[in-house]
């Protein structure tokens, strides 16, 4: 089973006559590639100038990947979709060059976006597929409030594993990590990505069953 991500940069014609060089784009695809490096087990790469597209390893890092690829972006603000099925080809070194089910749920799942569902999931059971999509934007709409001093302190944390040592690399002090980190609800995130993931792997061995 593979998970496939496309995402879409929203009005990004709009941000680039506003001033924002289209280098940023190739540039955020380098940090999401960094900082999802052992999520991915094919790299996010840039096609058709806004749009992002890549490989999950697994659902376990599904839900940070999205985070992940949405904090990288920023201040854009990114529809995704989320495909998950079989695919028709080999794993090459980008996605672009692949095909098959979990991609075209994938593109369905993107041109199910809306202003106010910014992340959908495909995936052939429309149980999962609407719970999965509504705990993703219960999570968006948290995130949707997050500063950038919460995105920095949350995505920090995740990955020093101490308020000490993301306070060092921040250049601030450990108390200011924790306030951020819990004005910005990060536990509730937590949650909900632990239940995205628990009700996807439940439903693909129920798949498997079959």
């Amino acid at each position: 089973m593979y998970f496939v991500i496309t995402a879409d940069i929203v009005r990004s014609r709009e941000l680039l006559k506003k001033g924002m060089r289209r280098e940023f784009f190739l540039e955020a695809v380098n940090k999401a590639n960094n900082l999802c490096s052992e999520s991915l087990s094919v790299p996010f790469s840039l096609m058709r100038g806004d749009e992002i597209q890549g490989l999950v390893a697994d659902a376990d890092f599904l839900p940070k990947a999205v985070r992940r690829l949405r904090y990288s972006f920023l201040p854009a603000i990114l529809r995704i979709g989320i495909g998950i099925g079989g695919i028709s080809t080999e794993v090459k070194s980008t996605s672009w060059e692949m095909d098959g089910e979990a991609f075209y749920r994938a593109r369905e799942a993107l041109t199910s976006c809306g202003d106010n569902v910014l992340t959908v999931v495909k995936m052939g059971n429309p149980f999962v597929e609407g719970t999965a999509t509504a705990l993703f934007a219960l999570i968006d709409a948290l995130e949707s409030k997050w500063t950038a001093g919460q995105w920095e302190a949350v995505i920090a944390y995740e990955i020093y594993g101490t308020y000490q040592k993301a306070g060092e690399i921040l250049k601030v002090a450990p108390q200011n990590v924790s306030k951020r980190c819990h004005a910005a609800r990060w536990p509730a995130v937590v949650e909900g990505e632990k239940a995205i993931v628990k009700l996807l792997k439940f439903a693909l061995e129920g798949e498997k069953d079959k």
